[in-house]
């Protein structure tokens, strides 16, 4: 509601949802937004399975497996209890105290490819997002610092991010670093 308030009943064409997670956010938005081309980032492969699956039925949606970052190359996603939980950044000592009880236990981790937004736009032929939509689990601003390029040109519309407020995440960027940045 927020974001077609904010583009005034003006069609979106292009949305990036950057960590995708199962899906839940671009199967909103495939209602939503009916013009809208997305591309749907997830990185861990059960997740992304996922995504694929529920997205498969919308040739709109592009689902690409792989985190967005500063750069491309590749990286650790530290692997937790509950997906929506993973982070490309380890958990915090307290961040069980943040959460629902079991949920950012780490399981595991594996190693998952990073583009950048710029690079992948480049690649995609994408000159325009109306709207970055990012859930990253505290990578939010790595993700920023790999849009620079669209951002500074004023090719991107509208900027919706998770933020965090408390430590969830070693290394995370808490709200005031990510609003400073942008």
């Amino acid at each position: 509601t927020d974001i077609g308030a904010l583009f005034q009943g003006r069609p979106l064409q292009t949305i990036f949802d950057v960590g995708a997670n199962h899906g839940q956010t671009a199967l909103s938005y495939i209602d939503s937004f009916p013009e809208a081309k997305m591309h749907s980032f997830e990185p861990f492969f059960d997740a992304y399975q996922e995504l694929q699956r529920v997205t498969a039925s919308c040739s709109r949606v592009t689902a690409v497996q792989c985190a967005l970052g500063e750069a491309a190359g590749s990286d650790t996603l530290h692997v937790n209890e509950l997906s929506a939980t993973n982070s490309l950044l380890p958990n915090a000592a307290e961040a069980e105290r943040f959460q629902p009880p079991g949920t950012a236990t780490k399981v595991g981790e594996t190693t998952v490819k990073v583009e950048s937004v710029d690079n992948y736009c480049s690649q995609s032929g994408v000159s325009f997002i109306d709207l970055l939509k990012m859930d990253t689990q505290g990578y939010e601003l790595h993700v920023l610092r790999g849009a620079e390029q669209i951002i500074r040109a004023n090719n991107v519309a509208v900027v919706y991010s998770e933020v965090l407020f408390v430590p969830l995440y070693r290394g995370q960027a808490y709200f005031p670093e990510v609003y400073e940045h942008l």
